[in-house]
């Protein structure tokens, strides 16, 4: 039985399978188990992940299934892992040759449940390529409940992890995007153990026809909704496993962290109008509908960073963004999304906002 599994996830990736998959290839450490899950996939992967396969000393499995987004094909891949440690890597990142097995050492070192890269993001422009954004460095070692603040500080994706085996767990519900987010918080702070590898690099390369097509950072104008919905769940979660009082400052704070980053999207792209006081009104409504009191939230003022720039909430209090905000008392959660979703789309049909998305 292999040590570690590596799953990847592809949906019509052929251009960029080389690259990704030849870093997994590359690797140092040899008792790893690649999986690979084609997810009905219209292009020529499979037939370029085949002649992949035939370069490959790896234990290399392929695996197709019917197109249902990317958490459904971790999920597929992971089923199938024998591994007692699991990773992930989509099919337009890369990673560093000793990726592995320096995580896999930290993991050991370290007696943690999870491990995290330190991630490097190259957004399109040709200075963030060569220069790409980097999580900041952390700690070696941290318990979870003793040191909450890590959780909401924690990267939220999948990707750039080493999970051991009981510690690891993907949802089956399918929210278009931001799957992540309504599970790896939970999971981090049920692992209570957890470690940094901060010197190895996981490469996030955003690509126009991946997994995540034409999204950001896998949110899109008129699908703000495929974060909310993500929240809400992770909520619920952290109820249904009564973590949610002990941990509840830091939830707060991920809602915060998440509604600011889709708020200054909105306030960076869109003309002042009225429809845009709207929508970001309704995002604040929709923090307030769950954290009455978030504006007290003892990390919003704090030493909340999390990429080496200073993060979006800063640059928000210093714009003062919050202070005009006058919040609307719904009866539903239902009601917060249909009123943004009224809304964008009113926003969709201008002229002066075709383009921006």
């Amino acid at each position: 039985m292999p040590k570690i599994s590596l799953i990847m996830p592809v949906y019509n990736a052929e251009k960029t399978l080389d690259y990704s998959i030849n870093s997994v290839l590359n690797q140092t450490e040899n008792d790893l188990e690649f999986i690979v899950v084609d997810d009905g996939s219209s292009d020529n992967s499979l037939k370029k992940l085949e002649e992949l396969k035939r370069q490959s000393k790896l234990k290399f499995q392929i695996h197709s299934k019917q197109n249902g987004g990317a958490a459904s094909a971790r999920k597929y891949g992971l089923d199938k892992a024998s591994g007692e440690i699991i990773g992930f890597i989509d099919s337009d990142d890369c990673i560093d040759k000793d990726y592995i097995k320096r995580m896999h050492d930290t993991l050991e070192l370290t007696k943690t449940n999870i491990c995290s890269s330190r991630m490097a993001i190259h957004l399109g422009s040709n200075i963030l390529k060569k220069f790409p954004l980097k999580n900041r460095r952390r700690g070696l070692k941290y318990d979870t409940l003793e040191h909450k603040e890590i959780v909401p500080i924690m990267n939220v994706v999948t990707n750039g992890k080493l999970y051991r085996r009981p510690y690891i767990d993907i949802t089956t519900k399918n929210f278009s995007a931001n799957e992540d987010l309504s599970m790896n918080y939970y999971l981090y702070a049920n692992a209570r153990e957890v470690s940094f590898a901060n010197d190895v690099t996981y490469h996030y390369i955003p690509n126009s026809e991946g997994l995540v097509s034409k999204k950001i950072f896998g949110y899109t104008w008129d699908k703000i909704k495929n974060t909310l919905i993500p929240l809400s769940e992770l909520k619920l979660i952290f109820e249904k496993e009564n973590l949610f009082q002990e941990y509840y400052s830091e939830i707060e704070q991920i809602f915060i962290k998440n509604i600011f980053d889709r708020i200054n999207y909105i306030d960076t792209n869109l003309q002042d109008c009225k429809t845009k006081t709207i929508l970001i009104n309704t995002l604040y409504d929709f923090i307030s509908y769950h954290f009455p009191n978030w504006q007290e939230n003892k990390y919003l003022l704090s030493y909340f960073k999390d990429f080496e720039l200073n993060d979006i909430i800063s640059l928000l209090q210093n714009k003062s963004k919050v202070s005009k905000y006058v919040q609307t008392i719904y009866e539903s959660e239902e009601d917060i999304f249909n009123k943004y979703e009224i809304t964008s789309n009113k926003v969709l049909g201008l002229n002066k906002s075709k383009n921006l998305w």
